[in-house]
Order: C-alpha cells, then structure tokens, then sequence
C-alpha cells in the first residue's frame, strides 16, 4: 500500500514538473516574440494629446494640405499667364475662395487684408509637403485639434499646421498664426492656447473624410519604407524590430551590405499582395513585392512602426501558434520552408547557421564554401514540393523536391528540431 501511495505521489510530481516545464516554454515564446512598434522617440508628448492613430483622419488632413497646395499653385500659374485672361479671372476667384474657406477662422480673426492673403498663399505655391509627425487633442468635446508637424520639402522648410474640426466643418490654421499665438514656446505643450469653441461653416469647409482602404494603407507603408530604404538607409535601419535587428544584421554596416545586394532591386518593386492582422496593441501589415520579398509592419500608430523583411529570421505570432499545435511532420515542413525562403533571400547566412555541426566540418568549414554551393545548386526562385516523411526518436527525414525555373533538385532533409522553434538539418549532398 506504502509503495502504491510513492508510485501515485511521484506521478502526480512528474505532472507537476510538465505543467511548469509548459507553461514557462509558453511564457518564453512570448516574452521572446514581442512585437512592439515604433522606433525610438525622444518627444515628450503631453497629458490629454495623442499620436494619430486614425489613418482615415490622417490621410483625410493630408489630403485637404494636399488642396491647399494645388489651389496656392493655381493661382500662381494665372498671375504668371500661364492661362489665358478671360478664363484666368474665373478660376482665380474661385480658387482664392476655396483657400479663404479653408484658413476662415485665421482670415477672420486677423482680419487679414489681400495682400498678407497673397504672402500667405504664396508660401504653398509649387510646394511639396511631407509630414512627420501628426497629434490630436481634444480641445472640447466637440472640437478636436489636430497638429501636423511638417515641412515644405522644396525649400526645405519646417511649417507646422493645425487642422481644427468638428464633426461637420474644418479649418486650418497656418503656422503664421501658430507662431503668432505660441511665440518662442514649444507648440506641442501649448495647444491649449488655442481656444477655439465653434467653426463656422461658409458653405465650402465642410469635413468629408478621405476614403482609405486597408490595401491603400498597406501600400501607403510598403512605399514610406522604399522611400526611406533608398535616400536614409540609417533611418531605415533603426525602423527594423528590435529583436529582429539584432539577429539579423547586428549592426549598420551589415544593414548596409544587405541593401548592397538589392540596390538594382528596390527601384523597380512594387506592392504584389498584402493581408492585415489585428493584434491587441498593434495591427500587422504583411505586405509582398514583385519578387516575393517580404515587409512585415507592426504598426501601433500612423506611421508609428517596426518593420521586418522576412517571415524566418524571427518568428511571427501566427507562425508560432501554428507552430505549437504541430506534430513533428508539420514542423520539418515549416522549418524547411523559412529554409527555402532564406535561400530565395540569398541569405546563406542563416541557411549555413541552421546546419549540424558534423556536417558542416564534413563538407563546409566556412560560409563562403556553403554559399558558392547554394547559389551553384539551387539558384533563385525557388519552391518546395514535399514527398514522403519519416519520424524516428532523434530525427525527423522529409524526401523533398526544390523547383527553380529550369531544374527541379531531389533533396533528402534530416532534421532535428529542437526546444522552442529552434533546428539544425543536414541533406544529401550529391
């Protein structure tokens, strides 16, 4: 009876032990996946104001600085005849009415003249306008203040702005005002000065939102991260998730040679496909190009984000849930997979770091062997085709076909996996 009473006792500790060894790999897959968005800020942003976090709101303020910008440049080309004098003097007064019904609060208050008008217009003419930064606050409980921190890349000049609206009727307030309020003080801690109470309604300033779809946003940030990738590499750089930045790349000048090897490449892609994850804290924007690369956007405000270029490096959220609830077939095959992708990326790197150790002392003692092999046997554009599986106590062997364009290669791939999501495989090398 005693021994009985020993053998239940130390079942029920066994239990215990794998709930505990369960539960903490759970919590390790989540403390090492976190994503978190947005790059580092140093703004100290007040109580009771936000980062914009409505991209119809955003994209609906950018449209509307959009219009002022045309209708400034309009006028412009018909006070330098580039339009004939009869059809000019229409379009001018039309044009010069939709701009006074954009700045009315700013045109009344100031009880500003044609001339000071003119200056004002003018600063818009044949501009471009790029915003860095936009926050909301809540002035009332029907007034919302929404501060565009920007500049007018032409002649490279910062120009915050202030759009104010209700929920029927805007108006902008250009930093000629803004300044003129604020003076020397930082505008951000000083949005409260302006206290406007009503917006009056002039039959032309009425808020109709921006249509914006989710492929619009998703393309909006694959074209933002391009841009930067091109002209800022640093920024682009510190855009990347941190945990993923760190093994990767390590450092910027490894970011750079990575870059080095797509420079011919980032002019000519485009968005090809994307999809959209909602998580509690962020949205995800899994965004593909024209040759199947990735960008992964965890964005937790507009234009607030992290980016990630491949799905193997790090795992994602959905990779991990599928991940866990796999037997051992489905895991070799996902494993297999980040594999032929990081070939695909030319990433040997991560290909060569992910084989067992024997074997690498057998046939590659160094990266640059592995990878003359790589590019020599497999090329580019690959996909897998997967044929039969067999599972023993240590290792898992999945017969394979990879396909690029003008071969397909048989490969036998024996694998190991190991605690959390980690492998290391070998293959027939023929």
């Amino acid at each position: 009876m005693r021994k009985k009473k020993i053998i239940y006792l130390s079942l029920i500790i066994i239990l215990l032990i794998l709930c505990l060894i369960i539960i903490f790999w759970k919590w390790r897959l989540k403390r090492n996946y976190n994503f978190k968005a947005t790059p580092p800020t140093y703004i100290q942003i007040p109580d009771g104001i936000n980062v914009e976090t409505n991209h119809t709101e955003y994209f609906t303020v950018k449209d509307i600085i959009s219009s002022i910008i045309l209708h400034s440049t309009n006028i412009y080309n018909i006070e330098n005849n580039i339009q004939d004098e009869a059809e000019s003097e229409y379009t001018k007064e039309f044009e010069q009415e939709r701009l006074k019904s954009i700045f009315s609060y700013y045109i009344n208050k100031e009880n500003i003249n044609d001339e000071d008008f003119a200056k004002l217009y003018n600063n818009y003419a044949r501009e471009n306008y790029e915003i860095l930064e936009m926050y909301v606050y809540g002035a009332t409980d029907n007034i919302k203040l929404i501060l565009v921190d920007g500049a007018f890349t032409k002649s490279n000049r910062k120009y915050p702005i202030i759009f104010v609206c209700d929920e029927s009727n805007y108006t902008v307030l250009p930093y000629e005002y803004i300044s003129k309020v604020i003076g020397n003080r930082e505008i951000l801690e000083n949005l409260k000065l302006f206290s406007i109470t009503s917006i009056e309604h002039n039959g032309l300033n009425k808020l109709q939102y921006s249509h914006v779809s989710e492929q619009d946003i998703a393309r909006s940030y694959f074209n933002h991260y391009k841009k930067i990738v091109k002209e800022e590499p640093e920024k682009a750089y510190d855009y990347l998730e941190t945990n993923y930045k760190n093994k990767k790349f390590g450092d910027i000048d490894s970011f750079n040679d990575y870059l080095d090897n797509l420079k011919n490449k980032i002019s000519n892609i485009v968005l090809k496909a994307y999809k959209v994850q909602y998580e509690d804290d962020y949205t995800r924007y899994v965004c593909l190009d024209n040759n199947n690369h990735y960008y992964i956007f965890n964005v937790d405000a507009v234009y607030h984000y992290s980016v990630i270029l491949d799905t193997y490096t790090v795992d994602l959220p959905e990779f991990l849930e599928k991940y866990e609830n796999s037997d051992s077939k489905v895991k070799t095959a996902l494993n297999i997979q980040k594999i032929v992708d990081a070939l695909n990326d030319g990433d040997y790197k991560y290909v060569y770091g992910k084989l067992a150790d024997e074997f690498k002392g057998n046939y590659f003692n160094s990266l640059e062997r592995f990878t003359q092999y790589a590019k020599n046997t497999f090329g580019n554009d690959l996909e897998v085709e997967y044929k039969s599986f067999v599972e023993t106590s240590n290792y898992c062997t999945y017969d394979i076909i990879i396909k690029n364009k003008d071969n397909q290669i048989k490969k036998t791939i024996i694998m190991k996996l190991e605690p959390l999501t980690e492998f290391v495989f070998s293959f027939n090398v023929d």
